[in-house]
């Protein structure tokens, strides 16, 4: 179904990328891996 379903494939395409960005933004990364190392003392 998938497969032969281009504009499902769309959908689900636009709505993971947006919904990876909005979980995994670079800026949010940084600021957790900023924070781990300042638990650490680095």
């Amino acid at each position: 179904m998938l497969l032969s379903n281009a504009a499902l494939r769309a959908h689900l395409s636009r709505n993971s990328r947006a919904s990876i960005e909005n979980k995994f933004h670079v800026d949010d990364s940084a600021a957790k891996m900023a924070e781990i190392y300042r638990e650490l003392g680095a």
